[in-house]
């Protein structure tokens, strides 16, 4: 009667730590290299932010001020840009942020109301456009806090969040 205990123990360990694997990732590479490991923990944590939204079927949208061509480039680079159901790429809209016309441009296509976007930028200006056009937003200092933000929203639990 012992051994199927300590299976399901064994099972219910490794389900724990498969949970808390990726955190620990994180915490693991930045003790190991330092300032090199906190980029790629940054970027992590943004990919799984991005999956945990997709999952949940949310639209999430790249608004940036980069160049067609530029974007094209780093797209192919970084297959993570292509996981974005639509990126206003402001070469392409000839419009460039804080432009209160780029955040129209936005409203337009995507056909959601202004106090339905969730916008997101480490640019204050930036933010105050998009809020003045009636855009929540949130200021970007790092993923935790965003993630904060998302959960706080009710758009990610915390476990997604984690």
């Amino acid at each position: 009667c012992r051994r199927p205990r300590r299976q399901s123990f064994a099972r219910d360990h490794q389900a724990r730590a498969a949970a808390k694997a990726p955190r620990l990732a994180r915490e693991r590479l930045r003790g190991l290299f330092g300032p090199l490991a906190h980029r790629l923990a940054f970027r992590f944590l943004l990919l799984e932010i991005l999956l945990a939204l997709k999952a949940r079927r949310v639209p999430v949208f790249a608004l940036s001020n980069i160049g067609e061509t530029t974007f094209r480039i780093a797209a192919a680079r970084y297959p993570v840009l292509g996981a974005f159901d639509r990126a206003y790429v402001s070469g392409a809209l000839r419009l460039i942020k804080p432009d209160p016309r780029i955040y129209a441009a936005v409203e337009t296509d995507s056909g959601i109301a202004p106090g339905g976007l969730l916008f997101t930028d480490d640019r204050a200006d930036n933010i105050e456009a998009a809020a003045a056009r009636g855009w929540q937003t949130h200021l970007f200092e790092h993923p935790e806090g965003f993630a904060e933000r998302l959960v706080a929203e009710g758009l990610l639990n915390l476990e997604e969040a984690a």
